[in-house]
């Protein structure tokens, strides 16, 4: 588990089948149950390494929060997650601002620190919102650069909930079985438990939980690097057909179109789920005809749009899609690291001190 996101208890517990309605929310999103108060976000750190500088030179900005809500420093860097820092070279004195949701009440926490350039005036609010987006950077032979570590965190919505009626001419948000086939509904753990935690795959397309995922870019390969399970993806770009074998994460080959990055994966073993959602345990297995094609597109220099396609002829009666969105994270390099421990317990000892530890099965 990591706790770079500051969501480390938040974030366990959304890995859970939860009991609907037995948990209380407040505007960060916690999600606990109601006799364990939702702590408050707090700031722990908001530093710089050095206050004064010379004009062209650098400064570092820290910050530090504990279970925070959204989380931006302005002007320049943006929404952060947690735990971070960022290299910064203004050109004229400024104040930067932490601003951090999730408080007390519920209200935003706020931290400022200035950076004083030598021989210049401090930045005026209008100069610093004049500040534009930054374009979409591209690679040398002109492709959307896509690489960098994303996550859901600041990010806006993609799609609309997938219990929404698609529009006409869209396909469905979830799948629906073809008659004769009740046999592919997967086993649902009871709603009423809170189940923790167990190490699989569990689901295509891979969940990636509360955390981050870093594209890594060449011409001829895409690195997907999945934080949550320490998963991977290697994708060719070279033109070459899908080799032959089944995995958990199937077989993937990638081509543009245009500033589209498109995955079409088969070979998928038979052991995972499929549903309308990212979760680990979806409502449906499915058969060895499983297909699914991805569009990767950069919105925008904060935004990665992630639409998935999926069909199966043997098991349903059409394709389904859905889409969300990611927020690019610059002040992140890498994912970080993630220990899953094989903890197959219903945890309702939890809720209630004179309940019996179980073993729960798979």
């Amino acid at each position: 588990m990591n706790t770079r996101t500051g969501f480390a208890l938040v974030g366990a517990l959304a890995l859970f089948a939860i009991a609907p309605g037995a948990f209380a929310q407040n505007t960060r999103g916690c999600n606990l149950p109601k006799n364990f108060p939702c702590p408050a976000a707090r700031i722990m750190d908001f530093s710089v390494d050095k206050s004064s500088i010379k004009p062209g030179e650098s400064a570092v900005i820290t910050w530090v929060a504990e279970n925070p809500g959204a989380m931006e420093v302005t002007p320049d860097i943006g929404e952060v997650v947690a735990r971070g820092s960022s290299k910064v070279t203004p050109s004229a004195t400024t104040t930067y601002t932490l601003k951090v949701g999730g408080g007390p009440d519920g209200q935003t926490l706020t931290k400022t620190l200035t950076i004083t350039v030598a021989g210049t005036t401090a930045r005026t609010a209008s100069e610093v919102s004049a500040n534009g987006p930054h374009p979409v950077p591209r690679t040398a032979d002109g492709k959307p650069l896509l690489q960098g570590v994303y996550n859901m965190f600041g990010a806006r919505r993609g799609g609309p909930p997938s219990s929404t009626p698609p529009a006409p001419g869209e396909l469905p948000r979830q799948p629906t079985l073809k008659p004769g086939m009740e046999a592919y509904r997967a086993p649902q753990r009871d709603p009423n438990k809170v189940v923790v935690s167990d190490c699989v795959i569990g689901s295509v397309p891979p969940s990636l939980g509360p955390y981050s995922i870093q594209i890594v870019q060449n011409a001829d390969y895409i690195v997907l690097m999945y934080e949550y399970m320490h998963l991977h993806r290697i994708i060719p770009l070279d033109g070459q057909p899908h080799q032959p074998g089944v995995s958990w994460m199937g077989d993937s080959i990638g081509s543009w179109d245009g500033d589209t990055l498109v995955v079409d994966t088969i070979g998928f073993n038979t052991l995972s789920t499929v549903g309308p959602g990212g979760d680990r345990h979806l409502p449906y297995k499915h058969s060895d005809a499983l297909h699914m094609v991805e569009r990767f597109r950069r919105v925008d220099y904060n935004t990665l749009e992630w639409e998935t396609t999926l069909e199966d002829p043997k098991v349903f009666e059409g394709p389904w899609r859905t889409t969300m969105r990611l927020k690019f994270h610059p002040e992140l390099k890498k994912v970080d690291e993630y220990q899953c421990a094989e903890n197959v317990k219903d945890y309702e000892f939890l809720i209630d001190p004179n309940a019996e530890i179980k073993i729960t099965p798979n």
